[in-house]
């Protein structure tokens, strides 16, 4: 009798863990396969809750309810957060889910290459019940170096390159500053998409701003400038001036690209929509 008594409550106890098994699912996914060192690298974190209450996730008792364990291909142990601070509270609603931004360069410090690996828990409210995550894999790569810059900033030395690399099946180029002594990156952008029809215009100013013209598609071309900080300062999306070359040009005032006409976007879907009202308005 003591058998059948003990059968029958591991069995209850069984079907009472099935349904909490489903409650809260997180799935964790890199938003690129490849990031060049120096730049952010971004994970999205989906969190859904299954239950018929809100989810309210909030660090308690010293505990971060957001933790993310990051290893390295070839490496013992996992990568040493560069600082404790915990993320920001999350409120995920009843019977649906909830997707936030996480950037890992915030946590770590991801400046030089490598294979990576990172697992994400949460800490429900109780203080007792986590979750993990799969595992998000994405790598830290240079890249080819298109042309490089040796400079000296604030008594360190520094390159200021642009480096070649391959992301979602698309080529790209990427500003990129390492510290020549540590050879660890201070920090990279992504400059704009390559399309190996004209070779780059690679230009240098006199406040170390790195200029990037590049062809991304056969009609359109991207102009971007990043610091000797690694952050882009602007990025511009141009198309071809018909009949004229395009170059990148010292006009002693500053750089300008020649042969190409500024896009907007918003200008074209109105010029677009003008010409369809115009033409709807001919007589047959």
């Amino acid at each position: 009798m003591k058998k059948i008594v003990s059968l029958i409550l591991l069995l209850a106890a069984a079907v009472l863990l099935l349904p909490a098994a489903a409650q809260v699912e997180v799935q964790l996914t890199p938003n690129r396969t490849d990031y060049v060192a120096g730049e952010g690298v971004g994970l999205s974190l989906t969190i859904s809750n299954h239950t018929d209450t809100p989810l309210k996730l909030q660090d308690a008792n010293g505990r971060p309810w957001l933790n993310i364990i990051l290893t390295q291909r070839g490496m013992s142990g996992p990568v040493i957060p560069k600082e404790k601070s915990g993320f920001p509270p999350v409120t995920v609603a009843p019977g649906s889910q909830r997707t936030v931004s996480v950037n890992l360069r915030d946590k770590f410090a991801l400046d030089m290459p490598g294979a990576f690996r990172a697992v994400a828990t949460i800490l429900l409210p109780d203080g007792r019940t986590t979750y993990t995550s799969n595992r998000a894999l994405f790598n830290i790569t240079t890249g080819g170096c298109v042309r490089s810059f040796p400079i000296q900033s604030r008594g360190r030395r520094l390159e200021m390159s642009v480096r070649l690399v391959r992301t979602a099946k698309q080529e790209g180029l990427f500003g990129q500053v390492v510290d020549m002594d540590t050879k660890r990156a201070v920090g990279a952008c992504y400059m704009g998409r390559y399309m190996n029809f004209m070779q780059p215009r690679v230009l240098m100013d006199g406040s170390q701003n790195l200029h990037v013209l590049c062809q991304s598609t056969p009609d359109f071309f991207t102009y971007s400038v990043m610091n000797n900080r690694g952050q882009r300062l602007s990025y511009q999306v141009y198309r071809r001036a018909p009949g004229a070359p395009v170059d990148l040009v010292n006009t002693g005032k500053g750089f300008r690209p020649v042969g190409l006409i500024p896009y907007d976007p918003k200008e074209e879907a109105k010029k677009a929509r003008e010409k369809v009202h115009t033409t709807s308005e001919r007589p047959l």
